[in-house]
């Protein structure tokens, strides 16, 4: 079984109904019923409770021969910093009481670095966190920016010729375009072994991508953005 955290969000969402189609057993982790009930429909397991919760997480981790992990954006809590705490140690107790053996987490670029990046500093903290954990399979995604991001920005650019950001105005950010997505295969010392091409059929937001035995899944969900707004 693979225990998707993430509810019915453009990634979980994506990945759950991928691995339903190939006839995988999926358990989709969110805070609400609701929001979870399209994935119910479509033959996913639910489990409802907050990510914070261990002890719920740990039940639902429980079977799981593999999982994606994140931490929800906290930007409504009154202290973020402490919220990714508190969900981080929930998510990396549960994941190994329930002795999980494979874990692809979610993370960001910046990661890397343990200050001075904000909120990856939560992100950075919890890599340490499951890198701790003995006995499990794990990976971390650092994803870039992806130039698509910028569409919403259209209009103020247009208009003021600004690009709005919280970015330092000479600070270099990597970025790819998303119909340029290449499938790397590396041997355990990082060596490049083979490199395939992708391009997208059109242009999308793409966050991360997923791993299974026999597949590499990368969610492509079309983006758009009025350029009026």
């Amino acid at each position: 079984m693979f225990v998707l955290l993430g509810s019915n969000g453009q990634i979980t969402s994506q990945l759950a109904r991928r691995l339903l189609a190939g006839s995988h057993r999926v358990r989709v982790v969110g805070r609400q019923a609701g929001t979870l009930a399209p994935l119910a429909a479509a033959g996913a397991e639910v489990a409802v409770g907050e990510p914070g919760d261990a002890e719920f997480l740990q039940r639902a981790f429980t079977g799981a021969t593999a999982a994606y992990t994140m931490i929800p954006p906290c930007y409504g809590e009154p202290d973020m910093r402490v919220a990714q705490d508190r969900i981080g140690t929930a998510i990396a107790t549960a994941l190994a009481k329930a002795r999980v053996p494979r874990v692809v987490n979610l993370s960001s670029i910046g990661a890397e670095l343990p200050r001075g990046t904000g909120p990856i500093e939560g992100l950075h903290a919890q890599e340490q966190r499951l890198d701790a954990l003995r006995e499990i399979d794990l990976l971390h995604l650092r994803p870039g920016s992806f130039m698509e991001n910028l569409l919403p920005a259209a209009a103020v650019v247009a208009e003021a010729g600004i690009l709005p950001g919280m970015e330092a105005p000479d600070a270099a950010i990597p970025m790819v375009a998303t119909r340029d997505v290449a499938y790397c295969v590396a041997d355990k010392n990082g060596e490049l072994r083979r490199e395939e091409w992708i391009q997208v059929p059109y242009c999308a937001l793409m966050h991360d991508f997923a791993l299974t035995k026999e597949h590499a899944i990368f969610p492509c969900f079309r983006l758009s953005s009025p350029f009026c707004r």
